[in-house]
C-alpha cells in the first residue's frame, strides 16, 4: 500500500474500514467477536481508507493498546474499543500479519491435527 503510494493518494481500500465506518468502533469489535475467538488487525489499511492521518507515535501507541497516549481521536477510540473487546485483539502493521503469524498458525494447526489423530 505504502510502496505503491495508495495510502497518500487516497486509493487504499479496506473491507474492514467500509464496515467500521458504518457501525462504529464498539459494534465493529462486538461483531468481530461473534465471528472469531481472537483477531489480528492490520490497522494501516483501515486508517488509510478512512483518511486518518495518525502520527507514527500514535500508531505505535495503538499497537501497544495504549489509547490514553494517542492524540488522534479516531485512533484513540478504535484502540480503546479493541482493548475492551470480548476477545483478544492484536493491532499492528503489516508485520503483524506476515511470516511470524503464518508460522504460528501452521504450528497451531499441526498441533490440532496431531490431537485429533490421537
Amino acid at each position: 500500500m505504502q510502496a505503491a503510494g495508495r495510502d497518500a493518494s487516497g486509493e487504499a481500500r479496506s473491507l474492514l474500514a467500509f464496515h467500521l465506518r458504518e457501525v462504529g468502533c464498539r459494534r465493529f469489535f462486538s461483531e468481530l467477536a461473534e465471528l472469531a475467538g481472537a483477531a489480528c488487525v492490520d490497522t494501516r489499511p483501515i486508517l488509510s481508507h478512512l483518511g486518518v492521518r495518525a502520527s507514527r507515535a500514535d500508531r505505535f501507541w495503538s499497537d501497544l493498546a495504549r489509547p490514553e497516549q494517542i492524540e488522534e481521536p479516531f485512533l484513540r477510540e478504535f484502540t480503546q474499543a479493541a482493548r475492551e473487546a470480548s476477545i483478544p485483539v492484536l493491532l499492528g502493521g503489516h508485520s503483524l500479519v506476515s511470516g511470524g503469524l503464518m508460522l504460528l498458525t501452521e504450528h497451531a494447526w499441526r498441533e490440532e491435527d496431531q490431537r485429533l489423530q490421537s
